[in-house]
């Protein structure tokens, strides 16, 4: 836990623990490092210590980050596509009603160009 939490100190590079030191914080990093999500892993994986390592995540995903989640769900909830809003789009409609809206879109592929009608290319 010293890596992490700061009370292991780095020691001077001419100190005999020094080598130690660093070869037990990098094992640590690893650690850390392979139970991140592989997307996840680009943005933490060129800190220097354990230490910074773990404050980098514990700023990222800490409870303070509180507002933002605030933030994020009021977006969430006012996405709407067109004039009707996503959030109380009918999640399951009849088949009568699905079956009315492909007529509507087959309606729409026809095309009167030059005085010939016919169907338009996707």
């Amino acid at each position: 836990m010293g890596f992490i939490d700061g009370t292991s100190m780095k020691p001077n590079k001419e100190d005999d623990q020094y080598d130690k030191w660093v070869r037990a914080d990098s094992m640590i990093q690893s650690w850390i490092l392979n139970v991140i999500s592989k997307e996840m892993v680009g943005a933490f994986m060129y800190t220097k210590m354990a230490r910074e390592l773990w404050v980098r995540l514990e700023e990222r995903f800490s409870e303070s980050n509180g507002r933002l989640v605030y933030k994020i769900q009021r977006e969430i909830a006012s996405i709407s596509q067109g004039s009707q809003s996503v959030v109380v789009a009918d999640p399951m409609p009849s088949v009568n009603k699905e079956y009315k809206m492909v007529v509507r879109v087959e309606k729409q592929r026809f095309c009167y160009h030059g005085g010939q009608t016919g169907r338009a290319q996707a």
